[in-house]
């Protein structure tokens, strides 16, 4: 196997043994891999920025921010004792009100 390889390898099982350990936020792992990945230069600059450039990784970048502001705003707070109250034990009824819920926000 290349040298490439090995460093691969070693930042994928590294970069997966933070993500099960929540030790650092996913976005900070994933960066960081994708930089080391191009530090050692097993990627190119473009290649390691090209995945900047796909409509579903700005699409995820955007939930990123909207579910902050979510939470900064307190909307969450707010309305989770009310809905968890009541729809305690009903399984459909809660299955519904988060699927209207989640599709208005």
């Amino acid at each position: 196997m290349p040298f490439e390889a090995y460093i691969t390898l070693a930042i994928i099982i590294t970069a997966v043994t933070l993500f099960a350990t929540e030790k650092y936020p996913p976005d900070v792992i994933a960066v960081s891999a994708m930089a080391l990945l191009a530090l050692t230069g097993v990627l190119t600059p473009t290649q390691a920025l090209a995945g900047f450039s796909n409509t579903a990784t700005v699409t995820v970048a955007a939930m990123f921010v909207l579910s902050a502001a979510v939470l900064k705003t307190g909307v969450i707070e707010a309305i989770a004792p009310a809905v968890s109250r009541h729809l305690e034990n009903h399984y459909t009824r809660t299955t519904a009100t988060m699927m209207a819920s989640v599709g208005a926000i």
